[in-house]
């Protein structure tokens, strides 16, 4: 069970010539696991959006897993036990582990 006190605050981050992030929470889970919430504000108002977000079996990206209800991310999570919380490594498509990197390999200052 995740209680408040393991939620962080992320405040929103703008550098220049560097991809926005908007305020957002993570809450970190065993095995690399985490969940990360933000809003999206939109002209029809404002949604909550709460990914999983698993390491691939690669250890050069991540994979986000949307989630809708406590029933769907403990499906996920039991999808996820036999390789202990990693993805599948998968180059294809749009869902690949590409399509998360770790923040370190975005930065610009590195």
């Amino acid at each position: 069970m995740i209680e408040a006190c393991d939620w962080s605050g992320c405040p929103a981050l703008r550098p220049e010539d560097f991809r926005s992030f908007e305020p957002s929470a993570v809450a970190w889970l065993d095995g690399g696991l985490w969940l990360h919430h933000t809003l999206h504000i939109s002209e029809d108002g404002a949604r909550n959006v709460l990914p999983l977000i698993a390491p691939c079996t690669c250890a050069r990206g991540y994979v986000d897993f949307l989630i809708e209800n406590e029933t769907n991310l403990l499906a996920i999570l039991a999808d996820l036990r036999p390789t202990d919380g990693l993805t599948p490594h998968s180059d294809a498509g749009p869902f690949g582990c590409g399509s998360t990197r770790p923040l370190a390999s975005r930065s610009p200052w590195r």
